[in-house]
């Protein structure tokens, strides 16, 4: 506990005592009267393993002089990114600017980021500095009105730094800021987007995105990469040939949709012919297949169907056996000797076909939740799956929150799934999500920022300042102060963000007067005509 104590104390807190540790060749720590190398303080904490309530503590004891620097993530990266990542918002200064002069005077890149006009400069504002901190640091400009806005962001600047970078830049140049960001930076559909539409890196940059793990191709990747003249074709080769399995067959499936409903014959069978081609492996094929045998299983839910009775009770052992009929799909294929195709779906997995397909998918999920003999949770999956349900994602959801009760939260990572990736559908399917979402999980004034500028954000927003206007009003006891507050603080974030035409506004009007908040789209007018009248 002494030990902890003393690791808690505020020098530990201080920014500018980070470059005195990390240029000491050796040092002596005191404590009133008392003193002892640093060698030996920090080789304690290997003995008497220790969490503080500061991580930032330990952070410091692996940079001092001793066995921690040699073999911490000290010696291996310090560039100024990671050290504001670490030292940043646990740090304390009397001038909020020092928290990055001080790192800079320490981090790898420092004499880099001097040669872009990062540099000690105490004649320039805070929000000055922060902007080309964040221009030099993630690729983009961005204002912040403190250092703690800055410093908070950093998960939104990460994924828009990302998709500027995927864009315009190689898959080299994008592996370095990957690895640099590592476990800190999300990859959405807003990511490979970019890259579908970048002309000359597009097909290695979708590649290495997609091998990050965890990415969902969406219908306008597709249509992106489609749309790019100078290497749409190689890279909708590298997504159909994709060592990944579940990418090659969701981007071929998506590319035959797309192709179906090209009006043009000739473009079609332009990218028939890349299908054929690239698109042929065994695993598309039997996904295809699958599929069919899903839609054919699933299709009993039509209520105009008689077999709605027999095939009800049977759902949860659905098994088949799917053989082609000879028939040619349009994939530039013959499908027509494929073996027999056994499948068999638990009720969870049924769930998930059954979204997929738009008609009919609301009965089929309440034949399914209705007709099921066990207990079945909810997953992620499943909200995620009735999410992109274009017809009916919010009946379902609605479906899957009441069968599952309370029990069933939207959690942080599904919250920014559905904000920021292309698949989720509509107003009403967010708002239900976030209806539905956890305790744990806020709307903080950071998390509306960062969907300021995103494709849909004029209904986006009015939806989350909503949430986040009962959120503060939760906290404090009155409800017109907590709206003035609120309507403050999203003047500031959009004064310097907002370039979007009338219709734009005119749409985010509409839908703040539906929520019952025009008081933000009379201060986004107000901020409009503010910088008309000083240009």
């Amino acid at each position: 506990m002494g030990l902890i104590d003393l690791l808690s104390r505020s020098w530990f807190k201080r920014v500018w005592i980070l470059q005195e540790v990390a240029n000491a060749k050796d040092g002596i720590i005191c404590c009133g009267d008392r003193t002892i190398s640093s060698r030996t303080f920090v080789f304690v904490q290997n003995l008497v393993p220790l969490e503080p309530e500061n991580p930032r503590s330990l952070a410091v004891l692996e940079i001092m002089p001793g066995s921690l620097r040699e073999t911490s993530w000290w010696h291996q990266k310090k560039d100024l990114y990671t050290l504001l990542d670490m030292f940043g918002r646990k740090s304390e200064a009397s001038d909020a600017r020092d928290i990055i002069y001080a790192l800079l005077g320490i981090a790898s890149d420092g004499a880099k980021a001097s040669t872009t006009g990062l540099r000690p400069d105490y004649s320039k504002s805070i929000q000055q500095l922060i902007q080309d901190a964040t221009l030099f640091l993630f690729g983009v400009s961005r204002s912040y009105r403190t250092m703690s806005d800055f410093l908070g962001d950093f998960e939104a600047l990460n994924i828009n730094g990302l998709a500027k970078m995927a864009a315009t830049s190689s898959s080299e140049d994008l592996a370095r800021y990957i690895d640099s960001r590592r476990n800190k930076i999300a990859i959405t559909a807003t990511t490979l987007k970019a890259a579908a539409s970048n002309t000359k890196y597009g097909d290695g940059a979708i590649h290495l995105l997609c091998m990050q793990g965890g990415v969902r191709v969406t219908r306008a990747i597709i249509t992106t990469a489609m749309q790019n003249a100078s290497c749409g074709q190689s890279i909708l080769r590298s997504l159909i040939t994709h060592p990944n399995k579940d990418i090659k067959v969701r981007a071929g499936r998506l590319m035959k949709e797309v192709i179906d409903d090209m009006a043009s014959e000739s473009e079609r069978n332009v990218w028939q012919k890349v299908l054929a081609q690239h698109g042929g492996q065994a695993a598309i094929l039997s996904a295809l297949e699958k599929q069919e045998a899903i839609q054919r299983l699933t299709h009993f839910s039509d209520p105009r169907r008689s077999r709605v009775t027999s095939l009800r009770s049977s759902y949860n052992v659905v098994s088949t056996s799917v053989r082609s009929r000879g028939s040619k799909h349009e994939v530039g294929m013959d499908l027509s000797n494929l073996e027999t195709i056994h499948e068999s779906l638990s009720p969870g997995e049924a769930i998930i076909a059954a979204v997929k397909s738009d008609e009919y998918a609301d009965n089929r999920i309440s034949l399914i939740l209705d007709s099921t003999s066990e207990n079945l949770e909810i997953t992620e999956d499943m909200l995620k799956a009735a999410a992109t349900n274009k017809l009916h994602g919010a009946s379902i959801l609605e479906r899957l929150f009441k069968y599952g009760g309370m029990g069933v939260r939207v959690s942080q990572e599904l919250l920014v799934w559905a904000i920021f990736d292309d698949d989720c559908c509509g107003k009403q399917t967010l708002a239900i999500l976030l209806g539905h979402r956890g305790s744990d999980v806020h709307i903080s004034a950071d998390f509306v920022a960062s969907a300021i500028g995103i494709d849909g954000c004029e209904w986006i927003l009015p939806l989350l300042l909503k949430e986040f206007e009962a959120e503060a009003e939760a906290e404090t006891e009155s409800a017109e102060s907590t709206k003035k507050k609120c309507v403050t603080l999203f003047s500031r974030m959009v004064e310097d963000r907002i370039t979007q035409t009338f219709d734009w506004r005119w749409s985010f009007k509409v839908e703040c007067r539906e929520l019952g908040i025009i008081e933000y789209s009379k201060a986004l007018f107000g901020i409009v005509k503010q910088k008309k009248s000083r240009s």
